[in-house]
C-alpha cells in the first residue's frame, strides 16, 4: 500500500513563536540551534547519487511524542542534520512548530527548513490587542505585510548576526504553492529572496522561499460584522552555498527538497517499515529550480 506524503507545513502548521517590533513589523524571535556533529534520525537506506553526493534517507522525529517519525527526506549521507518538533498546548490555534537543518561539514553549504510565521489582525480594530501579543499561537499585527517585505523581515531576524548581510535579489513565484501542493487561495503568493553575507569568515549566498497567504474570517455579533485576518508565511525554506557556487550546486539542494512520492515511500519503507507505517509520512518539496535574479 502506497503511503500518502503531504507537505510538512500542512501537516504541522509550521510556525514559530514570534514577536513584533513597536511599529508592528512581523519579526520571529527564534533561530535554529547549532547543527549537531552527527546525523540524528538518519537512516542507512541509500538514495540517488547527484553531483558526486550519495543521498540517504533522514527522519524528522518528534521526541515529545515518544520518538515518532513525522517526516522523511533525503540528503547527502556525509552531511550532518538536526531537527526538532515542539508542542505548546497553550497555543490552541498553532500548537506545534518544527525546523530542520542539513549541513555540509566540508564547507558552508546547508539546507534549512524554517518554521512558518503566522499572524492575525482585526477589522475594525478595537484596541484589544497590542502589536506583538501572542493569542493562541498567533501574533497580533495592525495589518498584513506585503509578501516580499514579510519574508525579508524573517530573513533579517534569522540572519541578524550575519556580517555584511545584503539583499541582492527578489522574485515572485506564482507556481510555488502549486508545486508544494498547497490548496490555492485568492491572496496566496509565492516569493523568493536572495542574500549575501559572511559565514565563518567566508562570503556566502543564500536563497529563501516561502508561500504567503491571508484569509479573511467574518464574525457577526452584537456590534455587527467584524473580521479577523489570519496571514503569514508557510513552507519557509532556504539553501546556502559559498559565494559563486550556489547555481552549480542547485541540483543537490533540489534533490533534498524535491524527492518524489514514490522514491520516499519506497526508501522509507525499506528503512523502517514498522515505524513509518505507524507514523505520519510527509514530503518536503519546493520550487528549487527557480533562479532569483540579481538586482
Amino acid at each position: 500500500m502506497r503511503t500518502s506524503l503531504l507537505p510538512l507545513h500542512l501537516a504541522f502548521l509550521l510556525a514559530m513563536n514570534s514577536n513584533l517590533s513597536a511599529d508592528g513589523d512581523a519579526s520571529p524571535v527564534k533561530t535554529e540551534p547549532p547543527v549537531a556533529s552527527s546525523p540524528t534520525g538518519a537512516a542507512t537506506t541509500r538514495g540517488p547519487k547527484i553531483d558526486g553526493e550519495q543521498f540517504c534517507v533522514r527522519q524528522i522525529v518528534d521526541s515529545q511524542q515518544g520518538g515518532l517519525p513525522v517526516s522523511v527526506f533525503m540528503a547527502p549521507e556525509r552531511w550532518r542534520d538536526r531537527s526538532q518538533v515542539v508542542w505548546n498546548y497553550e497555543h490552541t490555534s498553532n500548537p506545534v512548530t518544527a525546523w530542520a537543518v542539513v549541513e555540509n561539514p566540508a564547507n558552508e553549504e546547508a539546507f534549512f527548513l524554517h518554521p512558518g510565521v503566522l499572524y492575525f489582525c482585526l477589522r475594525p480594530d478595537a484596541g484589544y490587542f497590542r502589536p506583538g501579543q501572542n493569542s493562541g499561537g498567533l501574533i497580533y499585527t495592525t495589518q498584513p505585510l506585503p509578501p516580499a517585505q514579510a519574508l525579508a523581515t524573517v530573513v533579517r531576524q534569522l540572519r541578524a548576526t550575519s556580517p555584511s548581510l545584503e539583499f541582492v535579489g527578489q522574485k515572485d513565484l506564482p507556481e510555488l504553492a502549486k508545486s508544494l501542493q498547497i490548496a490555492g487561495s485568492a491572496k496566496q503568493r509565492g516569493v523568493g529572496l536572495k542574500v549575501t553575507y559572511r559565514f565563518n569568515g567566508q562570503p556566502v549566498e543564500e536563497e529563501f522561499y516561502a508561500v504567503f497567504d491571508a484569509i479573511d474570517i467574518p464574525y457577526d455579533g452584537p456590534q455587527g460584522r467584524t473580521w479577523q485576518i489570519n496571514w503569514g508565511l508557510t513552507a519557509v525554506h532556504s539553501f546556502r552555498a559559498p559565494a559563486g557556487t550556489l547555481e552549480r550546486r542547485r541540483p543537490v539542494f533540489s534533490a533534498i527538497a524535491n524527492a518524489r512520492n514514490d522514491d520516499l515511500a519506497r526508501l522509507a519503507a525499506s528503512a523502517s517499515s514498522l515505524a513509518f507505517a505507524s507514523a505520519i509520512s510527509v514530503r518536503l518539496r519546493s520550487e528549487m529550480s527557480c533562479k532569483v535574479p540579481m538586482t
